[in-house]
């Protein structure tokens, strides 16, 4: 049946974005002094709330955690360039997890291994595995850019998917987020 709007306009655009996508940082850096500014800037771009992973190992632990969910709106992973190989190759065989990928490669040692993971997806494309990684950006703003416009193109997808009217998952896909105090 289709949805029906219920609730405040606050709560049918928060089923909107519920349903059509949710923003990971997995990178250690979402953890360090300067990262609320970096954070707030992602959140203001996309619209929707980051959630932040320290690492691969524990975003890919909650993900299988959340295996049997029955919302599964697109993950749009902001992943940095050592977290990246364990990840995508995590996502490549979760049919569970809708996602695309963003590697933030912003130090000069991983812009020269860049090549590296280009020929890695370019690899994982031609396997007939559909390309996750979306792009491979230099800076943070083009790393911004890029999640916001997978954001606004899911949003807009969910939301013609559903006639404009929001809807409230039964088990709501809380990605959670790492312990700013856990390793």
């Amino acid at each position: 049946p289709p949805p029906q709007a219920s609730g405040s306009p606050l709560q049918r655009a928060r089923g909107v974005a519920s349903a059509g996508c949710v923003v990971i940082w997995c990178d250690h850096h979402a953890f360090k002094d300067d990262s609320m500014a970096l954070r707030a800037q992602l959140d203001s771009a996309t619209g929707l709330p980051t959630k932040v992973h320290k690492t691969a190992e524990k975003c890919m632990r909650l993900l299988r955690k959340k295996r049997n969910a029955k919302a599964r709106p697109l993950s749009v992973f902001l992943v940095s360039f050592a977290n990246a190989p364990p990840l995508v190759r995590y996502l490549s065989t979760a049919d569970h997890v809708d996602a695309k990928v963003v590697v933030l490669c912003d130090s000069a040692r991983c812009r020269s291994a860049s090549a590296r993971l280009a020929g890695i997806v370019g690899d994982l494309a031609s396997t007939g595995v559909a390309p996750l990684v979306e792009a491979v950006v230099g800076s943070f703003e083009e790393a911004v850019a890029a999640v916001a416009k997978l954001t606004t193109a899911a949003l807009a997808a969910a939301r013609e998917r559903y006639g404009g009217v929001a809807w409230e998952a039964e088990d709501e896909t809380d990605l959670g987020e790492d312990d700013a105090n856990s390793s």
